[in-house]
């Protein structure tokens, strides 16, 4: 019987020597990230609308490519780069492709602890999307948009900014003293924009009811730097 209980009390020792919250530290990075885009989508307009509706967003293939330069100050990273979602409208003849380019500034709030030399952390923050430029191509054309064109056209510059609430897990894994990889698993929720809450209103102003929202998952790698 004692030695069951030493051998539980070994174990738990060894347990707690190697897992711990981190001490205060600083390290800035830069690296990549690559997701998709889901769309969850219900309503109660009449058929034969319904059903057209569901098709069209069938036959939408979507993803986000980006980069980001990042600040670590141990519970906070602050991001600041770029957001890419690119969409595929399949359709008969020539699909129609679009990409929309987005300057994005980020905020995690996150716990940082070591297990065996390996820096773990769960975190929660958001991204705040700022809309740059739509560039659309269908066949042997393309018409780009630029964020100054939408005040020419009489349309706000914020309309189409986005906000994506983040969660996940990431991992530090030490190459030096100073130098580490960052691997980061997010899921990022996406906040409807002015463009989709107008859309929204108008549908819910003619009687019907509609939910619809983007969401899915990304893998972000980054070299970093500790000082």
């Amino acid at each position: 019987m004692k030695k069951s209980i030493l051998s539980i009390l070994i174990i738990l020792g060894l347990a707690v020597s190697t897992t711990y919250a981190t001490d205060f530290n600083v390290s800035i990075g830069f690296g990549g990230d690559i997701g998709l885009i889901f769309t969850s989508f219900d309503t109660n307009i009449p058929e034969p609308y319904k059903s057209t509706a569901e098709e069209v967003l069938k036959n939408i293939d979507q993803n986000r490519v980006g980069f980001w330069f990042y600040l670590d100050i141990t519970y906070f990273e602050i991001d600041l780069g770029g957001k890419f979602y690119n969409a595929t409208i399949k359709q008969n003849g020539f699909d129609l492709k679009e990409t929309q380019n987005y300057f994005n500034i980020g905020l995690m709030g996150k716990y940082p602890f070591s297990i065996n030399k390996i820096m773990f952390f769960p975190f929660i923050g958001f991204d705040w999307q700022i809309l740059t430029k739509v560039k659309g191509t269908q066949g042997g054309y393309s018409v780009e948009t630029e964020r100054s064109d939408l005040s020419s056209a009489g349309i706000d510059e914020n309309y189409f900014d986005c906000l994506v609430f983040n969660f996940g897990f990431g991992a530090d894994f030490a190459i030096t003293n100073h130098l580490y990889i960052r691997s980061i698993l997010v899921y990022g929720i996406n906040a409807h924009t002015k463009y989709h809450e107008d859309q929204i209103d108008i549908i819910k102003d003619a009687g019907y009811n509609i939910s619809i929202l983007n969401h899915g998952p990304s893998i972000k790698l980054a070299l970093g730097y500790k000082f």
